[in-house]
């Protein structure tokens, strides 16, 4: 008989041995789990079917200190009007460092009217020749253009070829400073960082591309719905195929935090302790004693979000305080937490992050924007303060949002530059007390537009429409009707959109269907809207919380999840290897849940309202003492009952053996964790 070990609680814990007309602008968080965690295969990953060519990434820069910074306005003049120049600095140390520079362009607003065609050149200051006063230099040449520019007009000026090897060869710091002069006798006034209007302050836009990350063809609309693994386990047993399993759920302690977030194989969220102080932790997948504990001074904000790059935000009461985790070594504390204080702030949706870490968010009936160094770019005044979460496009210039007043909402996210396409049943939801407004689901096309979804609910009266960005051209999607219904939150599914000769003709958005108390998964066709009922339908009561914060997950095998917590409670998954109920005697999930995957892989069910528990979901077996078996989960296993055969048990992650599971003797137990296959 193979060897094992108890826990405290003498449970036996393996662990590895060996729309409808084009957009206006708008105005205005156990016991002790023995466990090695192998990050490489834990790290999340976009999945394969998602990958290109390389992460593409556009990040905007705010003007630094100089010596026009505090002023409002300037000119660029010449001749007969003297010589007057601007300098502009600017810091890039927030982009990648792998990060290859495809693209600039420099954005100024004008003030006021031009007095006769002027050109402008912008020159690129040496860092180390920059001094505290503008002055006239040889540097490199970053563009040049002639203009006579109307009031308030934005003016670009692109980045030659020469002047991306310039900033892109800069090592450390990387510091920037241009300087505009003109040779022409005119003169203009332009917008500088010291201008009331946020979206008038000059910014300079960076294109960039990471070759060893994915490119993202895709935004989901919610994060850590989409998993790269499979999650559902696959058993022989008996000599049979066995697909009787349950599951269980593994508590984590209380959260502040509304929910967590995932990043290098560790779960993080805030709690808060009997004396009311808040901290930060990092914890392993199943919980348990945490990683690490920061504790947050004062009283931090619920909404946590986390990069990429591993940059963590805790956003609310007033401040945006952020952490750098360390990727590479994620059992270390980050150091001292940056804060920004921001009166007011105190959104209630939480927040969204661009692909290059730039924040976005409502407060109350504003929608704002800040890069990555938490410089604001721009906001946005809304009629209400009833809107979705933000979604940022795939391709980082653009972020949607529904709105109860004006629809879908469409932000430039360099300029803040925005547009307004009401819904179907606009009228509907702007006379509404309740509705739910998704927040869009939006797929990068080949052909380079953004195609954006949009589902709303008003009492009876719900909607799935599509539109198409084409570059800020924003219509409702043509051959793609508009579909009424009461609609959850849409999902993707994974696939590629495919090219631009071959648009992928099977790619799908799923989403419940709700009508007369029963749910229907729903299956989309992303170009044509033709739909396709892909399961059963569901007894969702006379309330569901579907329709109003609960989710669909999907896994990489393409199985999709539905917590039900109404009429028919229970998990549901739907996909080719199972599909139905996976029922659990004590799984322990409130009414209202939202479904997240960890990145590796690990499936939870967070409540927000109420308890404000985490809990992973943990596939389950009960073992006969007559069969054999051969049991893998990607992810986690739980298994009870007794092994009186030959058993082999596999998982991606733990094996955990239920109280009272025995061995009979001279039976065969093999235990290997870590397997990231069968």
């Amino acid at each position: 008989m193979s060897w094992y070990l108890t826990d405290r609680a003498g449970r036996i814990v393996m662990n590895r041995f060996s729309w409808l007309s084009t957009g206006y602008r708008l105005r205005f968080n156990i016991g002790n789990i023995l466990s090695i965690w192998f990050l490489a295969l834990l790290a999340f990953a976009i999945p394969a079917t998602l990958a290109a060519d390389g992460l593409r990434g556009v990040i905007t820069l705010m003007p630094t200190a100089a010596p026009q910074s505090e002023a409002e306005t300037a000119e660029i003049a010449g001749g007969q009007f003297g010589e007057k120049e601007i300098l502009l600095r600017f810091q890039a140390n927030s982009l990648p460092a792998q990060a290859k520079l495809t693209a600039a362009r420099l954005s100024l607003v004008s003030s006021g009217l031009t007095t006769a065609q002027q050109t402008v050149n912008v020159v690129a200051e040496n860092p180390s020749d920059a001094t505290s006063s503008p002055k006239r230099v040889t540097g490199t040449l970053f563009g040049s253009k002639t203009l006579k520019a109307a009031k308030e007009e934005r003016v670009y000026w692109n980045a030659r070829e020469d002047f991306l090897g310039v900033l892109q060869g800069q090592v450390g710091e990387r510091n920037l400073s241009l300087l505009l002069t003109t040779p022409s006798s005119a003169r203009s006034t332009w917008f500088l960082a010291g201008s009331a209007d946020i979206s008038h302050r000059p910014r300079l836009i960076l294109e960039y591309t990471v070759a060893d990350q994915p490119a993202l063809t895709q935004s989901d609309g919610l994060p850590a719905v989409q998993s790269a693994r499979p999650f559902l386990p696959r058993a022989g047993i008996g000599g049979r195929g066995g697909d009787a399993f349950s599951y269980v759920t593994r508590p984590f302690a209380s959260a502040w935090s509304y929910a967590p977030v995932f990043h290098s194989g560790l779960v993080y969220l805030t709690t808060t302790d009997d004396k009311g102080k808040k901290a930060l932790r990092a914890l392993n997948p199943l919980g348990g004693k945490p990683v690490w504990t920061s504790e947050v001074s004062g009283s931090p904000g619920q909404h946590l979000l986390v990069s990429q790059s591993g940059r963590l935000y805790v956003v609310g009461e007033n401040k945006i305080i952020t952490y750098q985790l360390d990727s590479a070594n994620p059992a270390q504390a980050p150091a001292a937490a940056q804060v920004r204080e921001l009166t007011g702030l105190n959104p209630e949706n939480a927040p969204s992050l661009g692909p290059d870490g730039s924040l976005y968010l409502v407060n109350r009936q504003e929608v704002y924007g800040f890069n990555p160094d938490l410089q604001q770019l721009w906001k946005v005044t809304l009629a209400d303060p009833k809107t979705s979460r933000v979604t940022v496009g795939p391709s980082g210039r653009f972020v949607y949002l529904a709105a109860k007043k004006e629809g879908l909402v469409a932000i430039n996210a360099q300029t803040g530059e925005s547009f307004a396409n009401p819904l179907p049943n606009q009228d509907s939801l702007a006379g509404a007390d309740f509705l739910s407004l998704h927040a869009p689901v939006v797929i990068l096309h080949p052909d380079g537009s953004e195609k954006v979804y949009v589902a709303a609910n008003a009492v009876n009266e719900g909607v799935l429409v599509c539109f198409n960005n084409r570059s800020g051209t924003i219509a409702a999607a043509e051959n793609w009707p508009p579909l009424t219904g009461l609609w959850s939150q849409p999902i993707p599914d994974q696939l590629s959109p495919g090219s631009v000769q071959h648009p992928a003709s099977g790619k799908q958005i799923y989403a419940v269907r709700v009508a007369d108390q029963r749910g229907t998964l729903t299956g989309i066709d992303w170009l044509t809207g033709s739909t396709k009922a892909m399961a059963p339908a569901f007894a969702v009561g006379d309330s569901p919380y579907l329709l109003n914060g609960g989710n669909l997950a999907t896994d990489q095998a393409g199985t999709r999840f539905v917590w039900n917590g109404a009429g028919e409670v229970d998990l549901f998954a739907f996909g080719t290897a199972f599909s139905g109920r996976l029922q659990s005697a004590a799984g322990g999930i409130p009414v209202k849940a939202q479904l997240l995957f960890g990145g590796d892989g690990t499936l939870y069910a967070n409540t927000v309202e109420g308890d404000r528990v985490l809990r992973a979901i943990v596939p389950q077996y009960t073992l006969s003492a007559d069969s054999d078996a051969n049991i893998y989960s990607p992810t986690h296993l739980w298994v009870d009952g007794q092994a009186g055969q030959t058993t082999v048990l596999k998982a991606g992650g733990n094996v955990l053996l239920g109280p009272g599971f025995t061995v009979r003797q001279g039976a065969t137990l093999r235990i290997a964790t870590g397997t990231p296959a069968p």
